[in-house]
C-alpha cells in the first residue's frame, strides 16, 4: 500500500504493509521512511449513530527535539484522517 503526504511541501510516499486487520474492528499497518519506522492501529467502535475511530500511532528513530516538532505537525495536518481515507480507498480498490 502506498501512503502519500507532504513534508514541508515536498511530496512523500511511504510503502506501508498491512499487518493486521479485522474489519470492521481494526486495521494495523507499518511503514519506514527517512529512517523513521512506525506502527499505526486504527480501532473502530460503534457510538450512537456513528463510529468512533481510536488512533494509536507510534514512531521510532526520531531524536528529540525533532520528535516534538513531528508530533505537532502530525496533529496539525490531520494526517491520521487522511491516511485512513487512503487506506479505505486502497482496500476498496483491491476488492473490485
Amino acid at each position: 500500500m502506498r501512503i502519500r503526504f507532504q513534508v514541508a511541501r515536498l511530496p512523500t510516499v511511504v510503502l506501508a504493509n498491512v499487518i493486521g486487520m479485522n474489519s470492521p474492528q481494526f486495521i494495523t499497518w507499518t511503514g519506514v521512511k527517512f529512517g523513521v519506522s512506525s506502527i499505526h492501529t486504527y480501532r473502530f467502535e460503534s457510538q450512537g449513530t456513528g463510529t468512533l475511530m481510536i488512533n494509536d500511532e507510534r514512531f521510532f528513530g526520531v531524536p528529540y527535539p525533532i520528535s516534538n516538532a513531528m508530533e505537532w505537525w502530525y496533529r496539525k495536518t490531520d494526517l491520521s484522517l487522511k491516511s485512513l481515507q487512503g487506506i479505505k480507498r486502497e482496500l476498496g480498490h483491491r476488492r473490485s
